[in-house]
């Protein structure tokens, strides 16, 4: 079936190395059609339609390509602070899981809520388990354990955020020279249950300074990965 109405996202890493950045964004028509205008690139395409599960696809430009959506289930849930106080105005991300060795994704949903009683709903789910993020100013993110929620179906869960910690320190380059202007940001650590950990994307960026030096403030307690990347340097990895 056509779905008109549905986002078309395209995200790219070309601008800031590990971030992904909007390129482009639109939605399909009455007939399901849409086109974006970008530059000549590869980019990371993402559908997204309440009720239905987000799709995503790797397209260059003049491509012709299509997105097929599933029926989703829904989670909703409340966020709640280290008191048990409800946070009030925080996002929501749907965000899925990889390998240590690649970039974490962008999130597949996103949303902003402001509400009273902490709570949200999230209408748009993949087939595959996924974790919900919740992230706050001036808190570390939360997670929820990877779930899966069949079409149709809802779960509801609760999620805490804390302030987290500080993380600093320093960046060189392979003389010890100290690199400045260097992106880094901190990824959250799971146990997969396989044959390796992956790490959920944590909301969390920053830059070194003109002595190389960083501070990564809200981290979530426990294992993290830095990820320090630019233009010219091999992606470097701390655990």
């Amino acid at each position: 079936a056509l779905l008109p109405k549905a986002r078309v996202i395209a995200t790219t890493y070309q601008l800031a190395g590990n971030i992904p950045t909007t390129a482009a964004y639109t939605e399909s028509d009455a007939q399901g059609r849409f086109k974006l205008e970008l530059p000549e690139s590869s980019y990371n395409l993402t559908g997204q339609k309440d009720g239905y599960g987000p799709s995503l696809i790797i397209a260059s430009s003049g491509d012709v390509v299509s997105l097929i959506l599933p029926r989703s289930g829904m989670v909703t849930g409340r966020v709640y602070d280290e008191k048990r106080r409800p946070v009030q105005h925080f996002a929501i991300d749907v965000i899925t899981a990889a390998p240590d060795e690649t970039a974490a994704p962008a999130p597949l949903w996103s949303k902003r809520f402001d509400s009273v009683d902490g709570s949200f709903t999230v209408p748009s789910l993949p087939a595959w388990p996924v974790s919900i993020r919740a992230t706050s100013t001036g808190h570390a993110p939360a997670f929820s354990p990877m779930l899966a929620v069949e079409p149709g179906k809802s779960r509801q869960i609760e999620l805490t955020l804390t302030v987290g910690c500080s993380l600093t320190g320093t960046v060189q380059d392979e003389r010890g020279a100290p690199a400045p202007y260097v992106f880094l940001d901190a990824e959250a650590r799971m146990g997969a249950g396989m044959t390796s950990d992956v790490s959920m994307e944590a909301a969390k960026q920053t830059q070194t300074d003109e002595k190389g030096r960083f501070t990564l403030d809200n981290v979530p307690i426990g294992p993290v990965m830095i990820r320090a990347y630019d233009g010219s340097h091999a992606v470097t990895t701390a655990t």
